[in-house]
Order: structure tokens, then sequence, then C-alpha cells
């Protein structure tokens, strides 16, 4: 009888005790200084909690290729690969602003005609694996703070699934947890069905944490980053050619390059560039100077925006030529008789705003 009463008390006591859900983001902290987070990040990824995603490249404003990582959200056999991203905007370094979770993995299709067999891979994820991670918030968040539908115009992702069964809109799914200082926010779109595939599937599903000062945050962080810009970190000419040598007389030479695109590289600078001063440096296969073309001058016709570009007309291409002469210009009468391969650049010295202000090296 005592045993009897042991197991049911035992019995009761289980299920009563709730199941502790981690961490979803496990441990970090929004508002943490960029060295504890970024040493967060390494500890997890020591541990195998973490995975880096190595985008190839590194960040304009940080040393560091690795800005998203691989991770295991939810729990046991429930839980889902996802990409996780702190701070999403283009921006990592300064404290932590926001976090950006990628519920979407990619889905293919093997589609067969009668003399080919291909695979088609889009992003798409099955709704009861997101709706698995939407209860795993909901157990360690409590109920969402508030929830509302969004109508959105789909895009090429969509067509790409839906294929005559596209839409021109579609609902998006919005939750919103509260948390004091920072907010969840767990986006997904409304269920759609794919051709050739069973069961329903989300195409848009991401979670967001973000501080309640972010944008400040975010605007001070610019500020402080534009105060240190120089006008290489703003303007780069791109795909120059080869410099081509002509023979005007005995002693006289001619030199010309031409540069493909302008490009605005910043993402900080709200002013528009008008003109561009620079010198075009010629260097060998080994990146040493052969020659330099000083106090170049762009004009801008319509003054270059932030994340834009301008492309040398083909027609009526913008070139550089310098007239020298062999007696005295002896660094491009050594360019003209070199016989590897050129390396050509520029050294941006000064830029000016629409503004009127100047910005120098």
């Amino acid at each position: 009888m005592r045993v009897l009463l042991f197991l049911i008390s035992v019995s009761i006591l289980t299920t009563c005790v709730k199941k502790e859900t981690a961490d979803p983001i496990r441990g970090f902290e929004l508002g943490s200084p960029e060295k504890i987070w970024k040493n967060h990040a390494d500890s997890l990824e020591e541990i195998g909690i973490l995975e880096e995603k190595d985008l190839g490249y590194t960040n304009f404003y940080s040393e560091d290729s690795t800005q998203s990582y691989y991770m295991q959200l939810g729990d046991g056999i429930d839980s889902l690969k996802v990409e996780f991203t702190p701070n999403y905007d283009g921006f990592y370094i300064g404290k932590l602003r926001s976090i950006d979770i990628d519920l979407i993995q990619d889905t293919s299709i093997v589609e067969k005609s009668d003399t080919v067999k291909y695979k088609k891979t889009f992003p798409a994820t099955r709704k009861e694996e997101i709706d698995n991670i939407f209860r795993y918030f909901n157990d360690y968040y409590g109920d969402p703070t508030k929830s509302e539908i969004e109508l959105k115009e789909t895009g090429i992702k969509y067509y790409m699934s839906l294929g005559e069964d596209r839409k021109d809109s579609i609902n998006i799914l919005k939750s919103t947890w509260d948390q004091g200082g920072y907010k969840i926010l767990f986006e997904r779109n409304e269920p759609i069905t794919i051709p050739d595939l069973d069961g329903e599937f989300y195409i848009e599903a991401y979670i967001t944490y973000k501080s309640n000062r972010y944008n400040q945050e975010l605007d001070s962080l610019k500020d402080s980053i534009r105060k240190q810009l120089t006008p290489d970190d703003i303007i780069e000419f791109q795909d120059w050619s080869n410099p081509e040598f002509e023979d005007i007389s005995r002693y006289k030479k001619s030199m010309r390059v031409s540069y493909g695109y302008i490009v605005r590289t910043d993402q900080v600078e709200p002013r528009r560039v008008t003109d561009v001063k620079f010198d075009i440096i010629i260097e060998n296969v080994f990146g040493e100077e052969l020659s330099r073309i000083e106090d170049c001058v762009f004009n801008f016709a319509t003054p270059l925006r932030r994340n834009s570009q301008l492309k040398n007309n083909s027609i009526f291409p913008n070139s550089y030529k310098k007239e020298y002469d062999i007696r005295y210009d002896n660094s491009l009468e050594i360019a003209r008789k070199y016989e590897g391969e050129y390396r050509v650049s520029t050294d941006i010295k000064k830029i000016v705003f629409d503004d009127g202000k100047v910005l120098s090296d």
C-alpha cells in the first residue's frame, strides 16, 4: 500500500513539474557591449552550439568575415536548424542592438522532362516545423503581447514556389512579445501549398529581437562612423582598363586609362557627392608603383547618392589621358616598357558634398 501511494505521489509530482524550456537565444543579452557579445558568440561556437557562416568577405566596418551563424532552435526532435545573425543591420559592431533568426530552409523538387531530369531548389519550410518553433516561444515567453495580420505584395520567391497558383498579395502573420527593454517579433506568411509537394509551407518566417532604443543606438553608431570616414571610404573607382600607350612623336608619348564604375561604398553619409579629386596609380603585378597621374578631377552631372553607382558610358567613355616627354617623365616611360600585368587603382584625395563641404584625406 505504501509503495502504491509513493508511486502515485511521484506520478503526480512529475506531471505537475513543467519542463524547463531553454533560452532561445542562448544567453545573448541585448544592450551588451561589442566585446562581451562577440566573446559569448565565440564561446558558443567552441562548444558547438553555433556554427559560423563565413560570408567570404570582410564587413566594411569590421574585421570579422563571420557575421551569421547556424544553430539548432527548439527542443529535441522538434528543433530546426536556423540562421542566427546578431546586429542584422549591416554593422557587425557596437552594442548588441538586434538579433535576426531566419527560419526558412531550402526545399527541392526533382522535375523530369522527356530528355532531362533536374532539381529545382527554393526557400520553403514545412508548416509543422515553424509551428513547433512558435509553440516553443510560447512556452518560454508566454502568450504574445500582440498579434496582427498584414497584407503584403508577393515577390519572386512566391512566384518560384507557387507556380500557377501564385497570388499578387498574401497575409503576413505577426506575433509580438514585449519584454520591457526589447521586443520580439515572430513573422511568417499564411501557409501555402506548393505544386508537387504534400502539406503546407512557409516561404517567409523570421524572428527578430530588437532593442526599444534600436533607432537611437544605430543612429549614434552611424554618426560615430561618419566622423571617421576618409574620401577613400566613400568613393571607389572600379574596373580600370589596362593603360594604353601611343606614340605622338619621337619623344612625346601619351597614356590613357578608363574606369568601369564609380561606386559609393559607405553606408552612413547622407550627403551626395558632386566632385572628386584623385590620383591614378599604375602598379606592377607585385603591387609596386610604376607611375602616378596626380590630381585628376571628376565632376558628377548628377550628384552620387549613397548606395548608388555610375557606370562609364560605352559610347562616350570617360578616360584619363596624359601626354608626356620621355626625356623628362621617366615614370610613365617605365610603365610603358613594363611587359607584365598592370594593376590600376586610385587614391581618392578630396570629395565635395552637395552642401559645398570638402572632405580631405
